[in-house]
């Protein structure tokens, strides 16, 4: 029984090894990535932009501080950013403000300010956009959730 098991767990090495070692070897690199843009806390977009930053701040005196930056590779020749401050009403986010930037370089960055109502729940919703000749590409990230 053991050497026909033996056999079999051979066998699977010498057909598939070089394919799992190939595998293990990808997905190692992909844990690496993700962590380091866990502990980074800049997203990994796609092969367009290189980071990308949403940042909410509200101060003592409830005066919310907008902050957003896109940063594309070299090739990149357009980026923009769409930041709306959402406040949590019941179950779910309206919409309280929307800024936008737009620059005809590969870095685009935002810093708005707007007062707060004391106590409520604010975020932001950003959307960065890298433009790359014809094409585009798209991702939305939210703020950490703060009290006005």
């Amino acid at each position: 029984m053991w050497k026909k098991v033996i056999a079999v767990v051979m066998m699977i090495g010498i057909m598939g090894g070089t394919d799992i070692r190939a595998l293990a070897s990808e997905e190692s690199s992909v844990k690496e990535l993700q962590t380091n843009e866990r502990d980074s806390g800049i997203s990994i977009m796609t092969l367009n932009t290189a980071k990308q930053n949403n940042k909410l701040l509200i101060s003592s005196t409830h005066v919310a501080t907008v902050y957003c930056y896109i940063a594309g590779s070299r090739d990149v020749t357009k980026t923009s950013i769409s930041a709306t401050l959402q406040k949590k009403v019941g179950s779910s986010w309206a919409n309280v403000k929307t800024w936008t930037a737009t620059t005809s370089t590969n870095k685009t960055s935002l810093r708005k300010t707007k007062n707060v109502v004391s106590g409520s729940s604010y975020r932001v919703k950003a959307t960065f956009k890298a433009y790359k000749g014809k094409s585009c590409e798209t991702k939305i990230t939210y703020s950490t959730v703060k009290k006005g």
